[in-house]
């Protein structure tokens, strides 16, 4: 019996005289897995722009840009907790899924995080000034001393906040690219060309967007 398989037409084999047609489910996974360079790329772009933001002088700027800050940073850490489920549908090793599944928490955990520091602007223009109308009538009348000590308190908060996240990207960041190192280490020479395109590709991206655009890909990526 001739056992040669080669490939006859799209989605089938060839066995001896027979053809077989290939699931449709594998093919489509087949086809997904070729997306895993591309998106992983894309994902560790959001991570490194979110990351070079936070750890930049967001202090040098107003209340408002350093809202602005936060919530694109915000949108830049889920920007990297989306890419990362669709890695996980996309991953046949069980040891390259638990730490994807450790790097999603994280990002999802750092996301909120950045969240409650743009509600601490909110609240510091809500409470402390007379930037909301509807709310006038709902304020207590305070003293000029009490006012100045809440508005050092939200401050002094957001910085503490701020500092730690920090500290936590700095300390966290062997691990990060320890992980993603794991990941890519069974690349082909080809894949991990196309992890290094997409990186590059969505770094520009990100760095212009600030992570609210999500559109195009490098040429020849299918994303």
């Amino acid at each position: 019996m001739n056992r040669f398989f080669a490939i006859d037409v799209p989605g089938h084999l060839r066995r001896g005289q027979d053809t077989v047609q290939r699931p449709a489910a594998h093919r489509a996974n087949a086809l997904g897995k070729l997306n895993l360079p591309a998106i992983m790329g894309r994902r560790d772009a959001a991570y490194d722009q979110a990351a070079g933001m936070l750890t930049g002088d967001l202090f040098a700027a107003g209340g408002e840009l350093r809202r602005r800050s936060y919530r694109r940073i915000g949108t830049l850490l889920r920007c990297a907790a989306d890419d990362t489920n669709a890695i996980l549908a996309l991953l046949s090793s069980p040891d390259t899924a638990v730490r994807e599944r450790k790097l999603l928490a994280f990002f999802n955990m750092l996301a909120k995080t950045v969240t409650a520091l743009e509600w601490f602007i909110e609240l510091e223009s809500t409470v402390f000034s007379d930037g909301d109308e509807q709310l006038r009538d709902f304020k207590a009348v305070q003293t000029g001393a009490e006012l100045a000590r809440g508005e050092r308190m939200v401050a002094e908060t957001e910085q503490d906040i701020v500092n730690q996240l920090r500290n936590f990207f700095e300390r966290t960041q062997p691990r990060v690219m320890h992980y993603r190192g794991y990941a890519r280490k069974s690349f082909s020479p080809d894949n991990a060309a196309r992890y290094e395109r997409s990186l590059k590709f969505h770094s520009e991206v990100y760095g212009a967007a600030g992570g609210e655009e999500r559109s195009g890909a490098p040429e020849g990526e299918n994303q």
